[in-house]
Formats: structure tokens, sequence, C-alpha cells
């Protein structure tokens, strides 16, 4: 799913940079990245948290906190996102935050926050309950598939534009919440049903902490150079620091890919405490990595202009 939200990704990208141009798609880039630091309090460290919490709490039986920690964990979703909206408005009425050109985009955008936070409580709790592989479905591979079909058919009417293609975003949003919450309930425990809820407040909030800081950390590293273009440059610089970072996806990819076969056996040879065999793992995968990475680094690099002009537009490849 992973993998193949990468190509779905890049090619909502292309649409959207050949249809927008340099300084739309910048502003929509900008907005975009925007949204996942503003989130951080409602979908940041909660599903990891959850995943960790739900997990323990079905393997004892422990049906009342497993009731308590989705009652806490969606009425702390609701609460902060509300005060996100509120305040945010409040920031607008004092005249602390600009409303004009990209950042009119802004409050459209923050429609996602609430319906982010609680996919991301149905996710948790689902990865929590031993099934990791339909936690990802609504947000790895049916989100991208949703905007890239909402893109695909505005731009065909002649109605893609930045704000159009935002609300594609919050659209899918609202759709993976709905898949989200649907499968979240059929594969609900029965024995919890009857259970009244328990709760471990003040552990759950020290634990809550750093989770917060692990995801505000990926953010930042995900997020920052687009940010800080986007307050400190111009839009047409956001641009092509998208661009650069969807080409460099592909390169990133072979490591993805090995993660994923070596995952299992790194886990057995810790557990078997067999050190000799986790440094071959580390060795070869390395090795496999930058095999894979290597060819398509050295084709972005010495043609990286001409591929930019050929996918993204003649435009681009002179930012």
């Amino acid at each position: 799913m992973k993998l193949l939200s990468i190509p779905i990704g890049l090619a909502t990208s292309v649409i959207l940079a050949r249809t927008l141009g340099p300084e739309g798609f910048g502003q929509y880039a900008f907005i975009m990245a925007l949204i996942p630091l503003i989130a951080l309090p409602v979908s940041g460290g909660l599903p990891q948290l959850l995943t960790r919490e739900i997990a323990t709490f079905q393997h004892t039986k422990r049906w009342s906190l497993y009731q308590g920690a989705l009652r806490a964990s969606h009425i702390w979703v609701v609460l902060i996102a509300f005060f996100i909206l509120i305040g945010y408005w409040a920031l607008v009425k004092l005249n602390l935050v600009p409303t004009q050109g990209k950042w009119s985009l802004l409050p459209i955008a923050l429609w996602i926050v609430p319906l982010a936070g609680l996919a991301s409580v149905r996710a948790g709790t689902i990865k929590g309950l031993g099934l990791p592989a339909y936690a990802e479905l609504p947000g790895h591979l049916m989100q991208p598939i949703v905007i890239l079909a909402l893109i695909v058919c505005l731009a065909w009417n002649g109605l893609l534009s930045t704000s159009s293609a935002i609300w594609s975003q919050v659209i899918a949003a609202g759709l993976v919440f709905l898949l989200a919450s649907w499968m979240f309930f059929r594969v609900q425990p029965h024995e919890a049903e009857k259970e009244k809820p328990a709760y471990q407040l003040k552990q759950w909030q020290t634990a809550l902490l750093p989770f917060s800081m692990i995801a505000l950390v990926g953010v930042f590293n995900a997020q920052i150079g687009i940010i800080a273009l986007g307050l400190l440059g111009t839009d047409e610089q956001v641009a092509a620091m998208r661009v650069a970072e969807r080409a460099g996806q592909f390169v990133a990819m072979s490591l993805t890919l090995t993660n994923m076969v070596i995952a299992p056996y790194i886990v057995r040879a810790h557990r078997e405490k067999d050190k000799d065999l986790l440094q071959n793992l580390a060795r070869k995968s390395a090795r496999g990595s930058l095999f894979l990475a290597l060819p398509i680094a050295l084709l972005l690099i010495s043609g990286g202009e001409s591929i930019i002009s050929i996918v993204f537009g003649v435009e681009y490849a002179s930012l």
C-alpha cells in the first residue's frame, strides 16, 4: 500500500503542477504542508499510544479500560480540534494572522484537522486489535486514490484551482474517516460492548508526550523545507521544492522496500540475541538499498532537468 501510494501521489502532483502552474501549485503545497503540523495535537502521537494500549487491553481482557481509552481519545480529538478552529478564528479577528493570498486557503484546509484526528483514532485502535493492514488501508491507499480521482475529474471539467484542490483533500479526508469508521465498528470485540469505561488519564497523558514528540520530529523533518520556503521565499520556490521531493521519494523507495523485507528477520535475530545475523542483515540491506537507489539517483542528477520538463512542465525546469 505504501509503495502504491508513491506513484499515485506523483500522478496527483503532476496534474496539479501542470494545471495550477508554479505559483498555484506552490500555494497548494504550502497549505497542505501546514496541516500536519497544525493537526499534531489530535493526530500526532495518539494513534501510536492507542495501538500500544489497545493491544495490551485486548491481551489482558481489560475491556473496561479499552472502552475508556476509546472514549477519552474521541473526546480529546473533538475538544482539541474545536479549540484549534476557534483559536484560528480568534487570531483572524485580532488580525494576528494573514488572510490574503495563499493564507485564504487555510480556513478550507483546517476542516481536515478533526477528520484526520478521528480517522487516526480509528486506525490506531484497529492496529492495536492486531489488524495493521486494515488500519493502513484507508489512509495509505484509499485516500490517495480518492484524491487522484477528484483531481482528475476537476481538471477534466476545467474546474481545478487551488481552492478546489484543497476541497478535494477535505472530501477525501471525510471519505477516509467514514471508511475507517465502518471498519472500526466491524472489528470491535463483542466482549467490550457491555463494559463500562474505566480510565487511566494520568498514565495516558504521561505516555502521550513522548509519542507526540516523535511525531513532531517526523512532521518537521518531512515538511520543514516547504514551510520555511512558504514563509520566507516565494510560491514558485515552494513548487520547486515539492517537485524535488516527489522525485526524491523514488530514491528513498529502495530503503522502504528493504525495511519491509528485513523487518521480521531483524526482530527474530534480536529475540534470539544473534548479533552476527543482525550485523549480516544490516550490511546486506544497506548494500541492497544502495544498489537499488544509486541508478535512480544518478539518473535524476544527470538528467533531472529534462525529466522535470517532460513530467511536470518546462516552467518547472528553470526554478
